[in-house]
């Protein structure tokens, strides 16, 4: 009797594991996990909760939150964009040389092709470094307007 007893003793608390296991494996889990609070991920950027935590960009804001972003050849593309987009929303210091050098460059080869007598390469030229101008006027017009949030 007494050989059966540790037998009967390992039967009992399988039982009662199978029977109250999955249950207080359950409870313990939601003890000891994050509040709910803590468990979405966020932008670093405009801190709005992100479609998982699996995403390469913002759907809020479109800036590139990871390194996959930067590298792979079509978000490669948006990521740029964005550098754009926030480096010319204020333009101070030497952002803001850097598109006056680009636009003064353009601008160079333009009136250069123009005085040559290259007509159209020179409207073509124009047309070509028209992003830099439209986004130094854009910068430049941010610069007059009070910041917001401030």
């Amino acid at each position: 009797m007494r050989a059966m007893l540790p037998i009967a003793l390992l039967g009992l608390a399988l039982m009662l594991g199978a029977y109250f296991g999955p249950r207080l494996l359950a409870r313990l889990r939601l003890f000891f996990s994050y509040p709910a609070y803590g468990t979405s991920a966020l932008c670093p950027h405009c801190a709005r909760p992100l479609p998982g935590p699996e995403s390469h960009v913002c759907p809020a804001c479109f800036l590139p939150i990871s390194g996959f972003a930067a590298t792979d050849p079509i978000l490669r593309v948006l990521a740029t964009g964005a550098l754009y987009r926030q480096a010319s929303h204020r333009l101070v210091g030497a952002g803001l040389a850097g598109f006056i050098a680009f636009a003064a460059a353009t601008l160079a080869i333009v009136l250069s092709l123009w005085l040559e007598g290259e007509r159209i390469a020179s409207f073509q030229m124009l047309v070509l470094g028209s992003p830099w101008f439209i986004v130094l006027f854009k910068g430049l017009a941010a610069r007059r307007r009070p910041v917001s949030g401030a």
